[in-house]
């Protein structure tokens, strides 16, 4: 009876050990199968990434490219920006600096007309008359360039006709209204003289409280100031007159000054009509 306890006893403990055995073999199957996948997808992997490795690194470079080729446009850009606002601000400059300028000129030709139209009383008539239609052309200018043009060809003409001597033959307006056909001399825009046609009226015109008036005078005579109209139209041979001269007036125009600085020069026909 024992001996068979022992038996089976013995026998349980073989098909234990054989069934703890055959887990253990089950266990490293298991563990086998999953390394021989692992390893299997470890190698597709790395097949994959061999075979992928030429292309992508390929992209990178072409996207290493395309950044500094953006990078480099990025860069112009804010060049072409810079140098752009520079010279949008160095023409806003330059049109502020234009139109500053137009403005002082405007203030200039505003004063400078003004004078200009302050001596125009002044002048002996036949200049008077274009120095009018000159001022008046240029009030109605809108164009600073304009209005110096005229401002400039007035002062032009009073030096041109301040430097010779001029004859004239017109009407005037008596101091009794009256009108009357008369030859006219000036030597320069300071001072002048008509005669009558008739030879009976010699006049002196000057500038007298800032307004060019006409006076009788007792000299030069008709018969000397007859000879002097004779030589300016070349009707007998020249020679030198004396004749008495006033200085001319003070005027506000800045230029062109040109007075007669003698009183008494020895004035030639010659240059008449000049």
């Amino acid at each position: 009876m024992r001996l068979t306890k022992i038996f089976l006893a013995l026998t349980a403990l073989g098909i234990a050990i054989q069934g703890q055995a055959a887990s253990e073999v089950n266990g490293l199957d298991r563990s086998m199968s999953d390394w021989l996948s692992l390893e299997r997808q470890r190698s597709a992997l790395q097949l994959e990434w061999q075979e992928s490795k030429p292309l992508l690194q390929q992209r990178l470079e072409l996207l290493a490219a395309e950044k500094n080729a953006l990078e480099a446009l990025l860069g112009e850009q804010r060049q072409e920006g810079s140098e752009a606002e520079t010279e949008r601000l160095a023409l806003q400059r330059a049109q502020l600096d234009a139109e500053a300028r137009q403005t002082q000129m405007r203030s200039w030709l505003d004063t400078e007309l003004a004078r200009a139209r302050a001596l125009l009383p002044m002048l002996p008539p036949p200049l008077a008359r274009q120095w009018q239609t000159l001022l008046d052309d240029a009030k109605l200018a809108g164009d600073n360039n304009q209005r110096l043009d005229a401002l400039l060809t007035a002062f032009g003409k009073l030096r041109e006709f301040n430097g010779r001597i001029a004859t004239f033959e017109e009407e005037i307006i008596t101091p009794g209204g009256e009108p009357l056909l008369v030859r006219q001399l000036y030597l320069g825009a300071g001072q002048g003289w008509y005669l009558t046609l008739d030879g009976s009226q010699v006049m002196e015109g000057r500038a007298v409280d800032g307004v060019w008036q006409w006076q009788q005078v007792a000299e030069p005579g008709a018969a000397e100031l007859g000879r002097i109209f004779a030589m300016a139209a070349r009707e007998r041979e020249a020679a030198l007159v004396r004749v008495a001269l006033s200085p001319l007036p003070k005027h506000p125009a800045p230029e062109p000054k040109h007075p007669v600085s003698a009183s008494e020069p020895l004035v030639s026909a010659e240059s008449a009509n000049e």
